[in-house]
């Protein structure tokens, strides 16, 4: 019996002792981060306060000095996670792992992160992110990801998404002097896909998006003395009011958003405003019709390469970005 006993007091101070995994501690942190927001009106998911992620940024900080984040903590932390009801911890959830995504880019230096959520429920993932190098992310359930992703002078230099379903993915993204690079989005099923993206003097690189089911793709976006620098591809749209409104061009008078090319092909639904560009600053509209035979491969080529993002790794994906960089400054000498 005192074989066991001591056994027992072996097992009991282990138990003490025992170190908790990197994993254990962020989601300790999340617990104490709802803790104390969790009372503040503010985080309602009808509040629309942009101040939220810095708030959760600034209190996760020093919590996290001890922990070295990496890619894949950072997947560990959303497969222990399910955020499937719409309240006010599903709005800190969001920004603490959107919080979580800007240190891991900003300690590690990783210049790409790849997560897949594995077809789970996460409302608001990556919520005001505000800095990110290169991300992939897929396979997700939920409304509201990447809303107001580098908004307010924000920065987000390459993004891949592929395979969403929900509303408001990156509504509002860019949005107030925010800063988008490169979007690639494909295979997407949700309402207000990057509407108001780069509201307000922000400045998107270009947008690819294929294989779009939702009403109101790209709607408002390029508004209010904002520049979409390249180009807006779609190809494969189905919905309503597809890039209503873009640009502010029905605004009188217009408030000026520039945008330099759309290139589409196959937009069906009701009111598609893909040929009826009629005031604002644009230098073409150009779709199947209308462009030379060089143009339209490179265009075809630049489609392909997009589609192609959902069987790649995240190295090869950012492997592609480049080469859709490639093409579109042969694209952009053609017209010269």
């Amino acid at each position: 019996m005192r074989m066991f006993d001591e056994l027992r007091d072996i097992e009991v101070r282990t138990e003490i002792t025992r170190e908790k995994s990197d994993t254990e501690r962020i989601l300790d942190i999340e617990t104490e981060l709802i803790e104390e927001f969790g009372k503040n009106k503010e985080f309602h998911p009808t509040s629309g306060n942009f101040k939220l992620y810095s708030w959760v940024t600034s209190s996760a900080k020093p919590k996290l000095k001890d922990i070295t984040l990496s890619e894949k903590l950072l997947q560990e932390y959303i497969n222990s996670r399910e955020n499937n009801v719409i309240d006010t911890e599903a709005v800190i959830r969001g920004l603490y792992s959107a919080a979580l995504l800007e240190l891991t880019h900003r300690q590690n230096k990783e210049k790409s992160i790849f997560i897949d959520g594995k077809n789970k429920t996460f409302h608001y993932l990556f919520y005001q992110v505000h800095f990110a190098k290169r991300v992939a992310i897929q396979n997700f359930f939920g409304n509201n990801i990447l809303k107001s992703a580098g908004r307010d002078f924000g920065y987000i230099e390459k993004m891949n998404i592929q395979n969403i379903r929900g509303d408001d993915l990156l509504f509002d993204a860019g949005r107030e002097n925010g800063n988008l690079k490169h979007i690639t989005i494909n295979t997407i099923q949700g309402n207000n896909c990057l509407g108001c993206a780069g509201f307000n003097a922000g400045t998107i690189e270009y947008v690819v998006c294929t294989n779009i089911k939702g009403n109101d793709l790209l709607s408002s976006s390029g508004k209010g003395h904002s520049t979409i620098e390249r180009y807006i591809a779609l190809s494969n749209v189905h919905g309503k009011n597809t890039l209503r409104n873009i640009g502010d061009y029905l605004n009188d008078p217009p408030i000026g958003g520039k945008i330099e090319w759309v290139l589409y092909n196959n937009i069906t639904g009701e009111r598609p405003y893909n040929v009826v560009f009629i005031e604002g600053e644009y230098k073409k509209i150009a779709n199947e019709c209308n462009i030379d035979s060089e143009q339209k491969k490179i265009i075809s080529d630049i489609i392909d390469l997009a589609k192609s993002f959902e069987t790649k790794s995240a190295e090869e994906q950012t492997k592609i970005h480049d080469e859709i960089a490639a093409l579109q400054i042969k694209l952009f000498s053609e017209e010269t």
